[in-house]
């Protein structure tokens, strides 16, 4: 039988930031445009019918949270998903088992 492991206190503390990340409907649309691939906040904007500074404060909390990062190209931050699990953990919440 294989021994589980630990959770320690830090990465549970890692979890709760990630999972508060996620607790908002319009992170949760941001990041279903990002599985598409990287964009910039325009892009995001124009998909998710939301201004760019209301989706700029969204992915601000999410790049805090580990789960989304960006790069600077020119005059644009192109941002995409960082954590590659997140994918994952989205089609098992939304499974029906």
């Amino acid at each position: 039988m294989k021994k589980e492991k630990k959770i320690s206190d830090d990465d549970l503390k890692k979890i709760a930031v990630k999972f508060s990340a996620l607790g908002e409907i319009m992170r949760l649309k941001i990041l279903r445009v990002l599985m598409g691939g990287e964009r910039t906040v325009g892009g995001i904007s124009e998909d998710v019918g939301a201004t760019q500074t209301n989706v700029s404060r969204h992915l601000r909390r999410l790049t805090e949270a580990g789960v989304v990062s960006a790069r600077k190209e020119g005059l644009f931050a192109y941002y995409s998903i960082c954590d590659r699990k997140l994918k994952t953990l989205c089609e098992i919440v939304c499974s029906d088992d």
